[in-house]
């Protein structure tokens, strides 16, 4: 099974989208950023560009912060981790120890 079997149809809100569907979504995103920007930082060298001009054209690559859908979706699992780790910690309450 892919890691992508679970992207969600685009055509759909985020909000009604699972975790799992939010998780597949924003490993695409930043996977396929990074690809885009190493690929137009190589092409900037091998055109002779030097370092800078492959930075430049690295940077110059969107960042999936620019897309809505992937601010959207990377809230949804940073509010589902924070609130698993609320849980572990009232859990284990250190209170609670005998020692």
């Amino acid at each position: 099974m892919n890691r992508y079997d679970h992207l969600p149809d685009p055509d759909t809100a985020v909000s009604t989208w699972t975790l799992e569907q939010c998780a597949a979504y924003v490993d695409m995103a930043v996977e396929s950023w990074g690809e885009q920007s190493a690929e137009a930082g190589m092409g900037a060298m091998s055109l002779g560009y030097g370092q800078e001009g492959a930075y430049e054209a690295a940077n110059a690559v969107s960042r999936p912060e620019s897309d809505p859908a992937f601010v959207e979706a990377n809230a949804r699992l940073e509010a589902d981790r924070q609130e698993r780790s609320l849980v572990k910690v009232t859990l284990h309450d250190p209170s609670d120890l005998p020692f």
